[in-house]
């Protein structure tokens, strides 16, 4: 039988193991055989139940403890694979997988210092083996040490070049630097050895999606999904790409979040466990459930923190799920204002489904749509008798089980959006909270002043740079041929070059660009006293950015459009009275940026005046946003207790004494 495992003929392996496992069940190794077949094959529900038996008749097999661990860790069962790990290695010290495996899951529960102990034991016996090295390197990774992760990547592929996973990590790193050429590279090189790399096309799509090429960027991701259709994760890194493409219809990115649910739904509606017999009060106290990936240094966060100080916790209790293993500063002030907080990073979606139920969740809240660390397949469980979608993602989920999507009326106002969504709206007044960094810059005088000319910036993603964004900003720059252009966020020379001659095509000269790496807050902040108007993207505007670039009194360009992502920047302006600055044509846009461009006067006196506008806006009352979301999970809640279906809905304004 071996020598079909050898042969890599799993299956034929699996069918004679199944036989002698009939014919004896007492026949230990036949369980074992059984289990290694499915385990090879990666069916790993398969394989736990006969390598279940195999540690029950071989108690003493170290093997076994360690294909059983191996296939939990995999079912995203860390702790009950730990537990393995620990029996095989007390078996066998010197089995150096065990200790590879054991690092690996370690460093999976976040235990840095446990998961670099285990590796350098298996280094300690094995110096050439590659593993480890790449494990080292995901811990050095998540202490913030990147050089020190780069060398332990490299050193893994020293001990063996073809390692395709120290390939995907090492441009994983490459790209969380901003470094996208060195990371489609390490990519690339990663595809050559393993075609069939579900993750690497992923990331491939991912990263080419990083550099503005949108094309390539979705061979990859459909090469991904016709591997592994049934890879969630993939899915959303897809779907969120096609957020951003602008040649992608409204209407069909819609339909494509919604084929998310589609696929998805159906198998975890059939093994959904039974429903919590909640309380059918319509005035109690509501336990509110937020899951997310960025209870941390996130622009997410900094919209929930100061909402979630203004909350009444007589009428709501926060029960936090963080999705991140990481935590630093802003995670302890979040910790600081709930009621529970609970890390479920490593727990399946079926195990976090029925911790929801058991905790009694009335409302559960996802923070996260179709972002990194999201868990939109709990949802899908349907944990909660009440859902919603919030903050995190700008399109619809796609999940029938999600019942709201929580925004405002400059949003979406009745009719605009309905149909773009699975979900029915509950329209805040308010549904962002600005938060401004208390040490931010002063605002300076307008520099087009001293300087003789406007100095347009953009501070997206490059992402969300386009060929019809290019295209329109360089008619701007032509319009104004004095014009600079500040486009940050681009650390990579040759992703700058790239862009250099994006625009170069549509006339404009390099002498009309300046290019800034991406930089932390205060220094990006303090950017903005170089320029005068900020430029928004689009089909993806800006949110983030956007009251950033209003708080340092610069005025934001936008060009509203018919998609839910397309819509955010003109919904901020709105509440913030800038109405002027919203286009609804692209000629619009390039005459507005010309009209503002040629009265200095008028634009240096709206800088002076803007902080001061926006502070005295709905965006920076948190009070009324709290108060607005307390109302709209009331009304959801006394739906749900009426036994009404969900239904969209313009949350009543209320104030608390």
């Amino acid at each position: 039988m071996w020598g079909l495992f050898h042969a890599g003929r799993y299956a034929e392996m699996g069918k004679q193991a199944q036989q002698l496992a009939e014919q004896d069940p007492q026949y230990g190794d036949a369980w074992r055989l059984l289990g290694i077949a499915w385990l090879m094959l990666g069916n790993y529900a398969e394989a736990l139940t006969p390598l279940r038996h195999a540690s029950e008749l071989l108690t003493d097999h170290a093997e076994v403890w360690d294909h059983l661990g191996l296939t939990c860790h995999h079912l995203g069962e860390f702790t009950t694979a730990a537990a393995c790990y620990e029996r095989c290695l007390t078996l066998d010290p010197h089995r150096v997988p065990a200790w590879n495996n054991a690092a690996d899951n370690a460093w999976r529960m976040s235990l840095l210092e446990k998961s670099e102990y285990y590796a350098r034991q298996a280094l300690a016996l094995q110096p050439d083996y590659a593993g480890p090295h790449v494990i080292l390197g995901n811990v050095f990774r998540d202490r913030g040490q990147l050089d020190q992760a780069e060398t332990a990547y490299r050193q893994a592929l020293q001990c063996n070049p073809s390692f395709a996973r120290a390939h995907y990590n090492l441009g994983s790193l490459f790209q969380e630097c901003g470094r996208y050429y060195e990371a489609l590279n390490s990519y690339r090189q990663a595809l050559t050895i393993q075609p069939d790399f579900v993750e690497a096309h992923c990331a491939c799509g991912t990263v080419l999606k990083d550099m503005g090429h949108f094309t390539e960027a979705m061979h990859h991701y459909q090469t991904a999904l016709m591997l592994n259709p049934q890879l969630a994760e993939t899915y959303s890194h897809w779907l969120f790409a096609l957020s951003h493409d602008e040649n992608a219809d409204p209407a069909q990115v819609f339909a494509a979040h919604a084929a998310f649910g589609q696929r998805f739904e159906p198998s975890l509606r059939a093994i959904r466990g039974p429903a919590r017999d909640h309380s059918r009060d319509p005035d109690k106290r509501l336990n509110v459930g937020f899951i997310s990936g960025d209870l941390c240094r996130h622009a997410v966060a900094s919209f929930v923190e100061p909402v979630w100080q203004e909350l009444d916790r007589r009428q709501v209790a926060i029960i936090a799920y963080s999705n991140h293993h990481l935590e630093d500063d802003q995670t302890a002030r979040l910790k600081s204002l709930v009621d529970t907080w609970t890390p479920v990073f490593n727990l399946s979606d079926a195990a976090l489904a029925e911790r929801i139920r058991a905790e009694g969740i009335d409302i559960l809240i996802d923070l996260s749509g179709h972002t990194s660390r999201d868990r939109l397949l709990t949802f899908a469980h349907k944990p909660a008798p009440v859902q919603a979608s919030w903050i995190g993602y700008p399109n619809t989920t796609g999940l029938t089980t999600m019942d709201y999507y929580l925004t405002d009326r400059f949003w979406a106002p009745p009719g605009v959006l309905d149909a773009l969504f699975t979900e029915r709206l509950a329209r805040l007044p308010c549904v962002f909270a600005f938060q401004p960094a208390l040490d931010a810059p002063p605002v300076n005088p307008l520099p087009a002043l001293t300087r003789g000319h406007i100095t347009f910036a953009s501070f997206h993603r490059p992402c969300k740079l386009g060929e019809r964004v290019i295209a329109l900003w360089s008619q701007v720059l032509k319009a104004i041929p004095k014009a600079i252009l500040l486009i940050g966020a681009m650390n990579d020379t040759m992703l700058r070059d790239s862009f250099a001659t994006r625009f170069l095509r549509y006339g404009v000269s390099a002498k009309q660009l300046v290019f800034y790496p991406q930089m932390g807050l205060q220094d990006y902040l303090a950017l903005h006293h170089q320029v005068d108007i900020v430029l928004d993207a689009f089909p993806f505007s800006g949110g983030a950015i956007t009251y950033h670039a209003l708080w340092m009194g610069v005025p934001v360009l936008t060009l509203t459009g018919p998609s839910p992502p397309h819509r955010h920047c003109a919904a901020i302006l709105q509440h913030i009275g800038l109405n002027d600055w919203i286009a609804g044509s692209e000629e619009a846009y390039v005459d507005v940026a010309r009209q503002w461009a040629a009265n200095l006067p008028h634009l240096a006196m709206l800088r002076a005046s803007l902080r001061a506008q926006i502070e005295h806006s709905e965006v920076c009352r948190s009070e009324n946003v709290a108060r607005g979301l307390e109302q709209a999970l009331r009304q959801m809640w006394q739906r749900w207790c009426a036994g009404l279906p969900p239904e969209s809905f313009e949350a009543r304004r209320v104030s608390h004494s």
